[in-house]
């Protein structure tokens, strides 16, 4: 599958709906790592990376949640991108920033994060972008 040029794009005609996905809460995903016997920072002060965000349905009500937290969402499609920029600063959110990136454009510059989030996406992307996903896990995620 090849993802469409941003000219021709039908996700940008219609956009994904995007809203909270509690599996994806860093509480979840901290306490998933107590079991497994990692030890996470506190959620209070993470940094957590979301792959394909949308227009950041499920990151701004992280961001709002934990003010000293900071939240990067990434999505292809300008559009998503433009909807979520407006709900943050309508909000006066400062620790969340969507960047209109592809997830191929990742890459050491970007940090470290405490959590890297990816839902929705992996399915949907070819061979090259899910091999960059597995990269941007093994490169960008924090020691714990």
């Amino acid at each position: 599958m090849t993802l469409l040029n941003e000219q021709n794009n039908p996700y940008d005609e219609v956009p994904y709906n995007s809203h909270p996905f509690a599996q994806t809460h860093p509480d979840k995903l901290a306490t998933l790592a107590r079991i497994f016997g990692l030890f996470p920072p506190p959620i209070s002060e993470c940094r957590v990376l979301e792959l394909g965000c949308a227009s950041g349905g499920n990151l701004i009500p992280l961001a709002f949640n934990l003010p000293n937290s900071t939240f990067i969402g990434v999505d292809l499609f300008r559009q998503q991108v433009e909807t979520g920029q407006e709900t943050i600063k309508a909000i006066g959110l400062e620790n969340i920033f969507i960047e209109h990136a592809s997830i191929l454009d990742i890459d050491h510059s970007w940090g470290q994060f405490d959590f890297i989030i990816c839902h929705g996406v992996f399915a949907w992307v070819e061979s090259k972008v899910q091999d960059k996903i597995f990269a941007i896990a093994a490169n960008n995620l924090s020691p714990l």
